[in-house]
C-alpha cells in the first residue's frame, strides 16, 4: 500500500535537515515516524524512507523516495558548487531532461539493491521542481505505484513533445533555451505519458510563481494535475489532505482550487465580486477587478477544468478519512509518549465521526440518485410505449389510442408518496448520523481533558 499525497508531502518538508544531519530516522510534524533507508546530500538531495508499523518495524513495502528541486545559490550553507550547478541543471532543463535525472536514477538503484533483502518495494516517489520531471520519468519505467509531485519546473522540455512542431512554436515564441542538460536522449514519452495519466498527481500555484520561467510557462503535459489560486514556488504552498487537496480550507479561505464543485465556486465567486467593490487606491492590481460573479466563474472554468460533482467529492474525502483511521491506528500502536497518545486518541475519535457523517451524506445523494434515474427511465419507456401505440393504431383514431392509453402515464405508475416516504427517512438517517458525529466530536474533546489530567497526575 502506498503513502497518501499528504504524508509525502509532509517527507518533502522535513528531509532536507533530516540529512543534512544524516538521522537515521525521520519523524513528520504530525508524528508519524519513518526509517531513513538511503540518502544524498550532494547537487541532488534526496532521502528514501520506510514508515513504522504498529511493532515500530520498519515496512518496506512502502519505501518512499523522496527528491529536492534545485539548490538556491542564496543559500551560503555547505558547498557553493552544489548550489551553483544544481541552479546551471535547472537552466539547462529548458533544453530536454534536467541533468539530475542521472543522479535519481542511481539513487533509485541505490535503494532498491537495499530492500531486496527485505523483499521492499518502492511504492512512492516525489519530486520538487526540476527534480520532477525526472521523478517521473523514472517511475514511469519502473512502474512505481504513485508519483506526488509539487511544482514541476521543465515539464515540456522534459517530454517527447518538446520535439514536436508545437514545442517548436513555443520556442520560437520567446522560450529561450541554452545549457547541456547532460541526460542523453532521455525524455518522458507518450508510453510514460499513459502511465503517469494513472499513478501521478502534481500540484502547482495556478500563477506558475517560478516555473512559468522554465520556457514552456510552467506547463506540465502528464499526469493528473491539481492547482491551487495564488504564487508560492514551495511545496507547503499546497493544503492537502490524504489524496487530494483539502478543498474545505479552500472554500473557507474564498480561494479557487481543482476539484470545487459548481455551489462551491460560485459561493468564491460572489465573495470576490463583493471583495472588488472595495477598491484599494494604493493597490493597482485591485483597480481593475470585476464586480460581477460571473467572471470569476469563467475565470475558474479555464484555469481549473470542469466542476466536481458532489458524490466524487465526498467520495473522495470518504476514502481520505478511511486512510486516516488505519494510519492513526498504526501510530497508536507504537507510540508510547503519553502526550502524543493524547493527540492521536482524540484525533482517531474524530475521524470515525467525520467517517459517520460522510457516509450518511454519500448514501443520501445515492438514493435521490436511484429515484432520479428511475423516474427519467419510467418517463422515457412509457415516451416510447405511446409512440409504438400510436404507430400501430392504424384501425382506431387518436382520441381511442388515447383512452386505451390512459393508464400508461407517470402520475398513475409512479407514486410520489413513496419516494417522499423514502427520502424523508433517509434524510432522518442522515441527520441521525450527522447528530452522532457531532456528540462523538464534544466526546473527544472531553476525552482529551481526561487524559491530559490524568497525565498530570502521573508526572
Amino acid at each position: 500500500m502506498a503513502l497518501n499525497d499528504q504524508e509525502v508531502q509532509e517527507i518533502q518538508l522535513e528531509f532536507l535537515e533530516n540529512i543534512k544531519q544524516n538521522k537515521p530516522s525521520l519523524t513528520t510534524e504530525t508524528g508519524k515516524k519513518y526509517k531513513v533507508i538511503n540518502s544524498v546530500n550532494k547537487v541532488t538531495q534526496a532521502i528514501a524512507v520506510a514508515p513504522l508499523n504498529a511493532e515500530g518495524q520498519p515496512d518496506y513495502s512502502q519505501t518512499t523516495i523522496v527528491v529536492a528541486g534545485t539548490q538556491p545559490v542564496s543559500d551560503f550553507s555547505g558547498n557553493y558548487a552544489n548550489h551553483l550547478v544544481s541552479t546551471a541543471n535547472a537552466l539547462g532543463a529548458r533544453n530536454g531532461m534536467s541533468a539530475q535525472y542521472k543522479d535519481i536514477r542511481q539513487f533509485y538503484d541505490d535503494t532498491e539493491k537495499k530492500i531486496q533483502p527485505h523483499q521492499g518495494q518502492i511504492s512512492n516517489m516525489s519530486g520538487f521542481s526540476q527534480s520532477a520531471p525526472p521523478v517521473a520519468k523514472i517511475a514511469a519505467e519502473e512502474g512505481v505505484p504513485k508519483v506526488t509531485n509539487f511544482m514541476d519546473w521543465g515539464g515540456v522540455a522534459a517530454t517527447d513533445l518538446f520535439d514536436s512542431p508545437l514545442g517548436q512554436v513555443l520556442t520560437k515564441a520567446g522560450a529561450p533555451v541554452w545549457g547541456s542538460t547532460g541526460a542523453g536522449e532521455t525524455e518522458i514519452t507518450k508510453k510514460d505519458r499513459a502511465y503517469l495519466k494513472k499513478h501521478s498527481t502534481s500540484y502547482s500555484d495556478s500563477e506558475n510563481n517560478t516555473t512559468i520561467i522554465d520556457g514552456f510557462a510552467g506547463i506540465i503535459p502528464y499526469g493528473q494535475v491539481r492547482e491551487v489560486e495564488g504564487s508560492g514556488h514551495k511545496a507547503s504552498f499546497v493544503h492537502l489532505k490524504g489524496n487530494g487537496l483539502d478543498i474545505d480550507h479552500y472554500v473557507k479561505n474564498n480561494q479557487f482550487c481543482s476539484g470545487m464543485t459548481e455551489e462551491q465556486v460560485r459561493k468564491i465567486a460572489k465573495y470576490k465580486a463583493e471583495k472588488a467593490k472595495e477598491t484599494v487606491w494604493n493597490k493597482p492590481d485591485t483597480w481593475f477587478d470585476s464586480t460581477d460573479p460571473q467572471t470569476y466563474i469563467d475565470e475558474y472554468k479555464k484555469t481549473y477544468g470542469a466542476f466536481a460533482s458532489v458524490k466524487d467529492q465526498l467520495g473522495t474525502k470518504l476514502a481520505n478519512s478511511q486512510v486516516n483511521i488505519t494510519n492513526l491506528q498504526t501510530r497508536l500502536g507504537y507510540t508510547n509518549d503519553s502526550k502524543t497518545r493524547i493527540f492521536l486518541r482524540k484525533e482517531l475519535v474524530q475521524e470515525v465521526a467525520n467517517t459517520a457523517s460522510l457516509q450518511g451524506q454519500i448514501y443520501d445523494l445515492a438514493l435521490q440518485k436511484e429515484f432520479s434515474d428511475a423516474y427519467i427511465q419510467m418517463t422515457a419507456l412509457i415516451s416510447q410505449l405511446r409512440t409504438e401505440a400510436f404507430g400501430l393504431a392504424n384501425f382506431l383514431s387518436v382520441a381511442e389510442v388515447e383512452e386505451l392509453l390512459a393508464p400508461l402515464s407517470i402520475d398513475k405508475v409512479w407514486s410520489t408518496g413513496n419516494e417522499a416516504t423514502s427520502l424523508a427517512a433517509m434524510a432522518t438517517t442522515k441527520s441521525q448520523l450527522e447528530t452522532f458525529s457531532t456528540n462523538i466530536n464534544q466526546a473527544a474533546n472531553r476525552l482529551e481533558e481526561v487524559d491530559k489530567a490524568n497525565a498530570l497526575i502521573f508526572e
